[in-house]
Parts: C-alpha cells; structure tokens; sequence
C-alpha cells in the first residue's frame, strides 16, 4: 500500500473514532416513562445521535368526581428512528375527560446532539384525540430552541406546536423549522376538557426532530470518493 493510501485509510479510521456513534451512551427503548425518569441519574439515553435528558413528569386532573391523574407508569414509550427525518417518542395513553372534569399531564425533557454540533433543525408534534359535543383534547407544546429549559424560564429562543379536536375545528399535527442548534427543550401540557356536558380523550402524541447531515459523516464521502479517485487513476495510467 502507498503511503497515500496508508494516509488516506488512516485519516478514515480517525474520523469513524470521532464519530458520535461510538459514543458509550444508554439507549432508549420501549417502556414507560417511568423508565425514562429513571435515566436521569445515569445521564438520559440516546437514539442514534441524540441525547435524551431532563426528564419530567406531572399529572393532574379536576372536576367532581376527578378523574384518577395518570402516573408516568400510564404512559407508554415507543422509540422512533428514521434516521435523519425522524428521531424521538410515540407517546401512548388513556387521557379521558368528562362532562366538568379535566385531565392533564405534563412531559418534558431536553433533546441534544451527542456531538455537541448544531444539526437539530425542525421539531414535529402529533396527537390522536377525540371529543363529542363540548369536549377538548389539546397538545399545547412549547420548545426552548438552543438551550434547556431551567426551571419554568428558556435561556434560548421559544417557540410553539398547538395541536386540538374539538367543535372549532381539528389540527393533529404540527411543525416547526429552524436554523441548525445543538439542543432543544421540549415541554409539552396535554389537556383534556369535557366542557359542560362532552367528553375527551387522547390516545397518543409523537415528538420527533429532524437533523441536518453529521458533518463528520460527509467528510467521511469525501474522503472515500477522493480514495476511489486516486485508484481509479492508477487503474487507467496502468
């Protein structure tokens, strides 16, 4: 092998070192938010190249009688991997509301790159609800785009997905672009209202983000397609 190539399979293998995927992190599978909450401690979990972290949790519920609250053990967690157009939670449950009655729950938690580069550009929201008559059931989520969220304030840029069925109309999905950040807070209140005589449900929200290609990936085609060059010239001068 010519030290071109020596160098160029050298330079390979570096960047593959870097690269985030051999990062030692704690997956995240399918579960219970529960089970997220107890990451915390260890660091959060990870999905591809992303953190997870920051986990919380709240329910509440009102109304007489109240509906029983939901605990994070209700609330079901499906991993969602894509690759680089979707990567997050399915979020499943029974959120029920009746005639004067309530039910909420707040998640939250903080979504970052393993590499610390900015590529995170675009958060995605979906709901599966439905009411009858004065029945509501909202996904009211507020993202802090650039940093974590401390406490109840956002030391980056806030933003909001709004998703609802109800006699105003139905909206189940959400979105929202923008330019490339390496961490995004994500705190999401799901509401069910039965209003004065309704009912409402939701079943399930999704929460994925997209990313912009890993830098270190693309330097990693180039190199290859600059080493499948100097072959190939070899090969006609031959």
């Amino acid at each position: 092998m010519s030290k071109v190539s020596t160098a160029l399979v050298v330079i390979c293998l570096s960047l593959l070192a870097m690269s985030p995927l051999n990062a030692a992190t704690i997956p995240c599978v399918n579960g219970t938010y529960f089970n997220l909450l107890a990451t915390n401690a260890g660091g959060g979990c990870s999905i591809d190249d992303k953190l997870f972290t920051n986990f919380l949790f709240n329910g509440t519920s009102s109304g007489n009688p109240a509906p029983i609250p939901l605990t994070s053990s209700d609330v079901a967690v499906n991993t969602v991997n894509n690759g680089n157009s979707d990567i997050g939670f399915q979020f499943v449950f029974s959120l029920a509301a009746g005639g004067q009655q309530t039910n909420d729950i707040l998640l939250q938690y903080t979504v970052s790159t393993l590499s610390g580069l900015p590529k995170i550009t675009s958060e995605h929201l979906s709901e599966t609800g439905n009411f009858t008559t004065t029945g509501s059931a909202v996904v009211d989520e507020t993202l802090c785009i650039g940093a974590a969220f401390s406490g109840g304030s956002c030391a980056g840029t806030t933003a909001a997905l709004h998703t609802f069925s109800n006699s105003g109309g139905s909206k189940i999905t959400d979105s929202i672009n923008f330019a490339a950040v390496s961490m995004v807070g994500v705190r999401k209140d799901i509401n069910t209202s039965g209003g004065v005589s309704g009912f409402a449900t939701i079943s399930g929200v999704a929460n994925t983000s997209d990313q912009v290609p890993e830098p270190i990936t693309m330097l990693l085609m180039g190199t290859g397609l600059l080493f499948a060059g100097i072959f190939s010239r070899r090969s006609k001068k031959a």
